[in-house]
């Protein structure tokens, strides 16, 4: 809806697919890839990177969010969120599928991608009471 606001809507395509087989996407075939609440829902997080790396173009970017594996995330993601106050489903979070940002890092330069790690801020949960 934003896009279509700002009139950028005939300039982007959103498209929803399975991050384990991009495969109906040749080499190179997209400028950027967003990954919003995903990769830690990921069991194979190595084949998922090794496919947005094939689809993405050369200096295209990869935007995503994920939750830190702390003993905060665990707190507030699951045994808040999850069980306590039932805000996702059940067994929506595993605790062991979140990432670390230095693990992140690594395995997307082993996969090609530049990394600048000061954008990695970890989990900073919020609440905006203005609305």
């Amino acid at each position: 809806q934003r896009a279509v606001e700002q009139g950028l809507d005939s300039r982007l395509s959103y498209v929803v697919g399975s991050a384990y087989d991009l495969s109906k996407y040749g080499k190179a075939s997209f400028d950027a890839v967003v990954m919003s609440d995903v990769l830690e829902h990921i069991h194979d997080l190595s084949g998922a990177i090794s496919e947005v790396q094939r689809v993405l173009r050369s200096g295209g970017v990869l935007v995503f969010d994920t939750i830190n594996r702390t003993v905060l995330s665990y707190i507030l993601t699951i045994a808040l969120a999850q069980e306590a106050l039932r805000l996702v489903p059940p067994a929506t979070h595993d605790w062991r599928l979140y990432i670390r940002p230095d693990e992140l890092s690594l395995l997307l330069q082993r996969h090609g991608f530049e990394v600048d790690t000061a954008h990695f801020v970890g989990m900073t949960p919020g609440v905006d009471l203005s609305h």
